[in-house]
């Protein structure tokens, strides 16, 4: 009966993650604070930026616009890896793709660059004591739309 209990207990309070989480559907909520506060440290305050969580999942996707100035400070700031120039983060980064069902800035075909950074590394701890576990940046070469794919880590 203890254990029926834990176990209990346990999916409770990860459906009340869930629903905090998703409740970051309306207006971005905390997701686009915490994407904010993440590219802080580059000197990067998108405006506008629009974000969503995807389904009942831990990660959410940010739509935002940067130059290519701030492509390079968040990046730098991030330690963001360029996926041409490694196979893991091109495998990270079309994982994440597949997660989240497509990307944020529309057509596959367009010029792009991609870079990724993952297993919670120091730069994607956020000033709550939270943190991504991993972060995809993909940027249209063209247009200088962007799109944020940030998992949140368990514990």
């Amino acid at each position: 009966m203890a254990r029926w209990r834990r176990v209990s207990i346990r999916r409770a309070g990860l459906a009340v993650a869930c629903l905090a989480l998703a409740a970051c559907d309306r207006d971005g909520g905390p997701l686009a604070t915490d994407v904010r506060d993440l590219l802080q440290p580059a000197g990067v305050s998108p405006q506008p930026m629009t974000c969503r969580m995807v389904g009942q999942t831990r990660m959410g996707v940010c739509a935002l616009s940067l130059t290519d100035t701030e492509t390079a400070s968040v990046v730098r700031a991030l330690a963001l890896t360029d996926t041409t120039a490694s196979r893991d983060a091109a495998s990270i980064a079309d994982f994440v793709f597949a997660q989240a069902k497509g990307d944020c800035i529309g057509d596959a075909g367009s010029r792009r660059a991609v870079f990724v950074a993952s297993g919670r590394p120091q730069a994607l701890r956020l000033p709550g004591g939270t943190a991504f576990e991993e972060l995809v940046l993909t940027v249209d070469l063209t247009t200088r739309q962007a799109c944020i794919h940030a998992s949140y880590a368990y514990g």
